[in-house]
């Protein structure tokens, strides 16, 4: 049986354009577009159907069709070299081309007003162009995001085009065990006089999956909602009430938003914070019976399952749960293991991710704090499939000291672990030039659990490529930002054990554009100097790390010694646990 033709083949071999080159020449895009849609690697956006029908009078809907659609005219009728020359230079093609140039310049013209608004002038003076497009990259969208993970000794045999597109480059070193993960997440430059790009990125899949963020307590709320607010940025999403900025979203938006008429709402969940914390939350942009308040306990957890079952039923179930929760609450601890727990009665085959943070060093606040996260990681390794933990004195180290933020407090942490978790998700949310996003199963193969038989205990930190790099270079190449960051991640103390996982995720404008996928040379990474979390310009290492080892160290020796000087029977009644629960809980946090 003959293999269906794409209907553009058609509509092309139907005008005076016939070749591939000429008709795209035509149109004013790249011939690697039309290639890539008449032989499947690419589907037909929107955006260029509506262009085609603008410059031949073709039915845009059955190009959105693919294979499955025909080759007709806007009267539904076949289309030939007649149609073409009967729309040439007609007044419908003026009208359709004074139309969209319109609906444009109405595009453009709201996106530069948004911009305006995100980057204050002066004295509060109107900003200009200058200010603009200082403001651009905290709102512009990503394109695309390359994702790929190998035992570092395999790398050799991946295709070529496979091994430049993500940077890696043979004369890197590394164990032969090491399991290396590179994500290169590719946002483009933009004149702020153009219309803005990304536009025609809007993820078309019938059944998206359905990601979650469950917070638990006041700390994981906090961090969780800078996460969202990265996130939707990423999508062009207005991160107050989530609309989206300019008509659609950008991304695989679908799979961590469900549409709400014409509101993107996010399938995120908050529970165990108080009401004055919970208004700060009730902006617009989060589902309303999603924000919880009250006592931690199975009510509560079975509102925040019923919740999610419902956000999900056209996906089936959860393609993944992200658990975010400060390790140090009572609140947090209880809320979050008691949810791991449900997570796998209810949901045993979902991939569980903990974003946990760590008390600072030091006596806390909360003297049973060290006890509150034994039981935690006793949960974390039972239940969840892996653990992401952040350490906080670390990331107020890396806060002042790398990023430049003044007097950073846990605002600021927060901000850092949005960047690296808005990095990690990446290629679950953006798909590649050729490929479909992955999935959160396929995102973990990178890293190996601690023991066998255990979960993987890994920890992020991330810099910006103005940190790592001369300020006075205008681009770089990719292979060498990759070997910059691994440097950097050994220089710090934080890189992992040799035979473990390392992943790389690079947040980078590549420029010029789509060079490489012609060209021999690797892509160059466009360099702006400037230093700022959300700037669309960092590198983010994923890995095992002694430091967070000491830390849990620290803390069960912590715990050890809150047993023998508070009356430990009280607490654990309070706990809701045995002392010998607790005993065990402590001693398998220093292993």
């Amino acid at each position: 049986m003959a293999k269906p033709r794409h209907p553009l083949r058609i509509i092309r071999a139907a005008t005076p354009h016939a070749t591939q080159a000429a008709f795209a020449a035509y149109l004013g895009v790249p011939i690697a577009v039309i290639q890539a849609v008449e032989s499947g690697k690419a589907g037909m956006t929107v955006r260029l159907a509506g262009h085609i029908r603008e410059m031949t009078g073709a039915d845009e809907r059955e190009l959105l069709r693919g294979d499955e659609g025909r080759a007709l005219n806007l009267a539904g009728r076949r289309y030939n070299a007649e149609t073409f020359a009967a729309w040439s230079g007609s007044p419908q093609q003026a009208e359709e081309k004074r139309r969209r140039k319109a609906a444009r310049i109405s595009q453009r013209d709201a996106w530069k007003e948004y911009l305006r608004a995100a980057a204050p002038g002066k004295n509060g003076a109107r900003p200009g162009n200058r200010e603009i497009t200082a403001a651009e990259d905290h709102l512009i969208p990503w394109q695309r995001c390359e994702f790929a993970a190998a035992v570092a000794g395999t790398w050799k045999r991946l295709p070529e085009n496979l091994l430049r597109l993500t940077g890696w480059s043979r004369d890197i070193t590394l164990p032969s065990r090491t399991m290396l993960t590179l994500s290169v997440q590719a946002a483009p430059a933009w004149n702020p006089d153009g219309p803005p790009p990304g536009l025609s990125a809007a993820n078309a899949d019938l059944f998206p999956p359905c990601y979650f963020t469950v917070a638990a307590g006041s700390g994981g709320c906090r961090a969780a909602a800078a996460f969202w607010k990265t996130v939707c940025r990423e999508h062009a999403i207005h991160p107050d009430n989530g609309r989206p900025v300019h008509g659609s979203p950008t991304g695989s938006w679908r799979g961590f938003f469900r549409p709400q008429g014409e509101r993107c709402e996010p399938h995120a969940v908050f529970a165990g914070i108080d009401p004055a914390e919970a208004a700060d939350l009730n902006t617009g942009l989060f589902p309303g019976d999603g924000i919880l308040c009250g006592p931690a306990d199975d009510f509560m957890a079975n509102r925040m399952l019923a919740f999610m079952s419902e956000h999900s039923e056209d996906a089936g179930s959860p393609a993944g749960i992200l658990l975010f929760a400060s390790l140090e609450g009572g609140t947090a601890s209880a809320l979050g293991s008691l949810l791991l727990t449900k997570f796998r009665e209810k949901f045993p085959a979902v991939p569980v991710i903990v974003a946990g943070v760590l008390p600072l060093a030091g006596v806390s606040p909360v003297t049973t704090a060290p006890w509150h996260t034994a039981l935690a990681m006793r949960a974390i390794r039972r239940s969840a499939s892996a653990a992401l933990l952040f350490s906080n004195d670390l990331l107020l180290a890396q806060a002042s000291r790398v990023w430049n933020l003044a007097s950073p407090g846990y605002a600021e942490a927060n901000l850092l672990i949005a960047e690296c978790l808005s990095t990690f998700t990446a290629p679950l949310r953006f798909g590649g030039s050729d490929a479909h996003p992955v999935d959160l199963a396929a995102l973990l193969t990178g890293f190996p659990p601690e023991t066998e038989g255990g979960v993987p205990l890994i920890t992020a930190q991330c810099w910006p490529l103005a940190a790592l790099s001369d300020r006075r270079q205008k681009s770089t190449a990719l292979p060498w930002l990759v070997q910059k960051t691994l440097a950097a991640a050994k220089r710090s103390s934080f890189a992992a054990r040799e035979d473990t996982g390392v992943g790389i995720f690079l947040r980078v404008r590549l420029f010029p554009g789509e060079e490489w996928t012609t060209g021999s040379e690797p892509p160059a990474v466009k360099l702006s100097g400037r230093v700022g979390t959300g700037l669309h310009e960092s590198a983010t290492v994923f890995s095992p790390s002694p430091v967070i080892q000491r830390t849990l160290k620290r803390l069960a020796k912590q715990a050890r010694d809150a047993w023998h000087t508070n009356n430990s029977g009280a607490a654990c009644a309070e706990l809701g646990v045995t002392p010998e629960e607790l005993h065990r809980a402590i001693e398998e946090m220093a292993d």
